[in-house]
């Protein structure tokens, strides 16, 4: 985590110091990743502390945060155009990293169990991750996974131009649309987390019941080391409201 947030200030104050689109393309892309990793390592984190059910409801909350990134950060990205220009609004962003920096190094400590935690590093978990890809219903979930969220960061990506440009809409008034989206998103996962309370998990996925037990516990030992072993290095499983103890 504090890593990615290292990287990510860094490479904010680099993005308003840019002096060409080129330069600038790839340092969003640095900073993008690295800003990633606070998204992968609170799912890690809910995954060490939670399980079952309750990892399913803490999951849901979670998108509660991650649902209010894309309502707030168009309308306060569209104000902050009201008194500086787009190399302010990086700089904004970099004092944003370099607060989340301080109050992570002081406040959050380890939260995998001593006993949970490994140091075989990358070769193990690279070991690992090749065992799953020969699932074939692991690798149907991985798909859907990211099918969904490329389709997802298409319309992040290309909304703007649409909406902007082709439509005449303000920075102000496109915000706002965009943040219908992301009330929708933080909506279902609230209603998808009193769900699996209600009717439980294995039901709300669909699952066929006791013949496919068998089949799925023969990779969940692996799924799990691949969850300790990867979350940190930025690697984020999908099918993790399987909701088995360990790394997420």
């Amino acid at each position: 985590m504090l890593t990615g947030l290292v990287i990510y200030t860094v490479a904010s104050v680099l993005c308003a110091l840019a002096p060409d689109v080129w330069t600038l393309t790839v340092l969003r892309l640095i900073q993008g990743a690295a800003g990633a990793a606070g998204i992968v390592i609170a799912r890690a984190i809910v995954s060490d502390l939670y399980s079952g059910v309750a990892a399913a409801r803490y999951f849901a909350r979670l998108m509660i945060v991650i649902g209010l990134a894309p309502i707030l950060a168009p309308l306060i990205g569209g104000q902050l155009l009201h008194f500086t220009d787009w190399r302010g609004v990086f700089l904004v962003l970099a004092g944003i990293g370099a607060l989340l920096l301080f109050v992570t190094w002081r406040a959050l400590g380890e939260t995998l169990a001593p006993e949970a935690r490994q140091s075989s590093g990358l070769k193990k978990m690279l070991g690992v991750l090749r065992v799953l890809t020969r699932d074939r219903r692991f690798m149907g979930l991985t798909i859907c996974f990211a099918v969904c969220f490329g389709a997802v960061f298409a319309y992040i990506s290309g909304s703007p131009f649409v909406l902007e440009d082709l439509f005449g809409l303000s920075p102000q008034l496109f915000g706002v649309l965009f943040a219908v989206n992301a009330v929708g998103l933080v909506t279902v996962s609230q209603v998808s987390g009193r769900l699996v309370s209600s009717v439980g998990s294995q039901r709300l996925a669909g699952r066929r019941g006791h013949d496919d037990h068998a089949r799925r516990d023969r990779v969940d030992g692996h799924r799990a080391c691949a969850r300790r072993a990867g979350a940190r290095r930025g690697l984020l499983l999908p099918g993790d409201l399987e909701l088995r103890h360990g790394r997420a």
